[in-house]
């Protein structure tokens, strides 16, 4: 028996805990490389797990009955009738030394976190399947959603070249969830709660108490002119505090007696009692005693807490799930890790991307971070670049907005769609005098952000989407171009144009901030060959400063206490023009990369002074390096 955690809960499925609930789960999985085929297995036990370490990756294989209508114990079940699924997604090298009888992989949610996400509503489980495949996923299988799972796991801190400042929620072992402050609530069963099941058969109804209805000196309360009906309609349409507001704000609505439809909609969709599913099984005699004993017994009962907790995290995931459900990937399907029998690619392009992973990574970083490509597609630009705006599409996973289609439209009104065309847009408009020269690009390990449009007089749009601080990358877009893009199951991860001439260094790398303009010189010395590295979370990201000669009055080198230079800074007659490379004094010290500038002793700093305005000029700039990186930089005028 081995430990993994729910999709859905956080909390580990396992037979250590004496509540029984917790061992049973089931898994929506598929066979590779049949993706589209999603099933959802039978109950499984916790008992009937195991773990296979492959490439120092802990892979469990759990026994699960193929129909979704049986169970593990039951008397009739056929032992042939099991299938053997790997959890968690499909690692590149993680069948090829298991069993060959594992030929699945899937998600496992407690048995009941699926009966209670199975209440919220209709779900797809092709759609939850690639919802779930598109997250990273750490130690035990947990997913990482962006969220703690209402406090069941614990954030876990961590450092890499490309994340210094990296953080993910990790779930709790059995033996840790034992002496938490919280066990008992996580362990209850949301599920069953025989106390809620007495309340809706024998909640009593409330005699309302008499108020007096209030008297014409309070005409000035606007309430007092709409009928007692009208009021009784509103009130059920508002949040309970923003009910609590309006009586303590005018006596006309404290003195209204609140109807039973009022107290009836605190338990539909929205509000706080929407996870009392057994309202809609039996009707109770009172819906205001119904919603005051379960006041009550909210903060008694663990496992109606659990439950509420268990339902606001399957609120998150199904308004993911609807998002995609019903959106078709546009554009020509190439073959992929979801479409594999489609038309191959063997073009050289340019891709622009930061976390994609590729299918021969390391297992490690396959599972554990970046984003990992499910579905390839492509479109041809056409001939001449003639496009009154650019309409970009969006995503929305845990707040944060994601890119997830384009659709580039004509004057005509005639568009070419790529990728997962939602309602949810934002469009750059292009002038009639400019055509689109190149696409600058806002890049995240989640995906892309924004999106803006360079057009052929040296312009940019404003960006569509959420650039913020987020490391850029520049794609040219002659006409006739073919675009090809890379998504999961809901957002844009890569955008790339085929190679048909010589690209620009500029154009194939990252840039801290923006790229630079068009006509500066600027061609840094990248590799040329794959433009996409490997190890997608590891990759170089550069800077451009521009410096003015005639106003430039100095020059300043940043250095580490071990004489590594960390930034340079060019200064002008107006500050507003100076221009930073790296970082400025104080340096930024990495409490989880305390290898990058440790404290052995003082940073400083060094400068000369350049007589820009009275004629002096820069000549050449030096740079000597060592095997740790730059050890001196210098100047000559």
């Amino acid at each position: 028996m081995e430990t993994f955690m729910c999709t859905l809960c956080g909390v580990a499925v396992s037979s250590s805990f004496g509540e029984g609930w917790l061992k049973e789960f089931r898994v929506i999985y598929a066979q590779p490389p049949s993706w589209g085929d999603v099933k959802l297995s039978g109950v499984c036990s916790a008992g009937e797990t195991g773990e296979y370490d492959i490439h120092g990756v802990g892979v469990i294989v759990a026994r699960c009955p193929r129909d979704a209508g049986k169970r593990y114990d039951d008397q009739d079940l056929d032992p042939d009738s099991k299938i053997m699924v790997k959890l968690g997604p499909d690692a590149p090298k993680s069948f090829q030394n298991i069993a060959p009888s594992v030929s699945c992989c899937g998600f496992a949610f407690h048995a009941a976190c699926w009966d209670l996400l199975a209440k919220i509503g209709h779900i797809d489980i092709s759609v939850l399947f690639g919802v779930c495949f598109s997250m990273p996923i750490v130690d035990a299988g947990i997913i990482q959603w962006g969220h703690n799972y209402g406090g069941a796991a614990r954030p876990q801190h961590f450092s890499t070249p490309s994340q210094p400042h990296g953080s993910r929620w990790a779930g709790f072992m059995p033996e840790e969830l034992f002496s938490h402050i919280k066990s008992s609530l996580f362990r209850s069963d949301p599920m069953n709660i025989p106390d809620l099941h007495y309340l809706t058969r024998c909640a009593v109804r409330f005699e309302p108490p008499a108020y007096p209805w209030p008297s014409r000196q309070t005409a000035r309360d606007v309430f007092y002119r709409l009928p007692v009906e009208i009021l009784q309609a509103i009130l059920p349409t508002l949040s309970s505090p923003d009910v609590a507001s309006l009586r303590s704000a005018s006596r006309v609505v404290a003195c209204l007696d609140l109807p039973e439809s009022f107290w009836a909609s605190r338990f539909q969709d929205g509000y706080e009692y929407a996870h009392i599913f057994e309202t809609s099984l039996q009707r109770p005699r009172s819906w205001k005693a119904l919603y005051m004993f379960t006041r009550i017994l909210e903060r008694q009962s663990h496992a109606l807490q659990n439950r509420a907790r268990v339902w606001e995290l399957g609120l998150k995931l199904k308004k993911l799930h609807d998002q995609v459900e019903g959106v078709s990937c546009q554009g020509l399907p190439l073959a992929s890790k979801f479409e594999p029998d489609c038309i191959a690619d063997d073009r050289e392009w340019v891709v622009a991307s930061d976390g994609l992973l590729e299918n021969t990574s390391d297992n490690w970083y396959y599972l554990r971070g970046g984003c990992r490509g499910l579905r390839i597609r492509e479109i041809q630009l056409p001939t001449p670049m003639e496009f009154s705006h650019l309409a970009v599409s969006f995503t929305v996973v845990d707040n944060r907005k994601f890119v997830s289609g384009l659709q580039f439209v004509t004057p005509g009104g005639e568009y070419e769609s790529l990728g997962y065309i939602a309602s949810f847009k934002q469009t750059i408009t292009l002038p009639s005098t400019a055509s689109m020269s190149g696409l600058h690009l806002a890049l995240s390990k989640s995906g892309i952000k924004a999106i803006a449009v360079e057009l052929d007089n040296r312009t940019l749009s404003p960006w569509a989407g959420e650039p913020k601080t987020y490391p850029r990358w520049r794609l040219s877009t002659p006409a006739g171009a073919y675009v090809k893009a890379e998504f999961d199951a809901m957002r844009l991860l890569s955008l790339g144009l085929e190679v048909k001439a010589e690209v620009p260094g500029k154009d194939r790398c990252f840039w801290k901030s923006d790229v630079p303009a068009p006509g500066i010189l600027c061609d840094p010395p990248i590799d040329g060959g794959s433009f996409r590295r490997p190890d997608a979370l590891s990759r170089p990201l550069l800077e451009a400063a521009i410096f003015r000669p005639a106003t430039l009055v100095g020059v300043a080198a940043y250095l580490s206490d071990l004489n590594a230079v960390a930034g340079i800074e060019f200064m002008h007659t107006d500050s507003t023009h100076d221009s930073l490379l790296g970082q400025r004094m104080p340096l930024e010290r990495r409490p989880y990369s305390p290898n990058l500038y440790p404290p052995h002793g003082e940073d400083h700093a060094s400068s000369i002074s350049v007589d820009g305005p009275g004629g002096e000029r820069i000549t050449e700039i030096r740079i000597e390096e060592n095997m740790d990186g730059p050890l001196k930089i210098e100047v000559r005028i």
